[in-house]
């Protein structure tokens, strides 16, 4: 997807939490720069969540804390507005770095919260 001079020599191992359109096409890019998509974390493990594990090679999840999160490098979160605070709960208490794809629906008071 992207020119030969944007890889990184350093290759990180990315999860992926979400199976649908989004986390295919960020699945592609992160699969372009020459990384691996180490793990996918789908409630339902439906059909597109093992079409893209089995395409990435990856293990797949239904449930993050049963997933070996601590081996990946960083996670992309594309899951449903409904889902992503629970997400953003979950990664701010571990020190690994995390890309969510939509805004979070948070209020002031929780924003408050999460920045002390």
């Amino acid at each position: 997807i992207y020119p030969n001079k944007l890889i990184l020599k350093k290759k990180l191992n990315i999860g992926i939490i979400g199976s649908g359109k989004i986390a295919q096409e960020y699945a592609k890019v992160v699969n372009s720069f020459g990384h691996k998509i180490k793990i996918i974390i789908s409630k339902s493990k439906n059909k597109n969540a093992y079409s893209l594990a089995n395409k990435y090679k990856s293990n797949i999840f239904s449930n993050i804390n049963k997933a070996p999160f601590k081996k990946v490098n960083a996670w992309i979160v594309c899951v449903g507005w409904d889902n992503l605070e629970y997400y953003l709960d979950f990664f701010l208490k571990t020190n690994i770095p995390v890309l969510i794809e939509k805004g979070v629906p948070i209020n002031s008071k929780k924003i408050r919260k999460y920045l002390k």
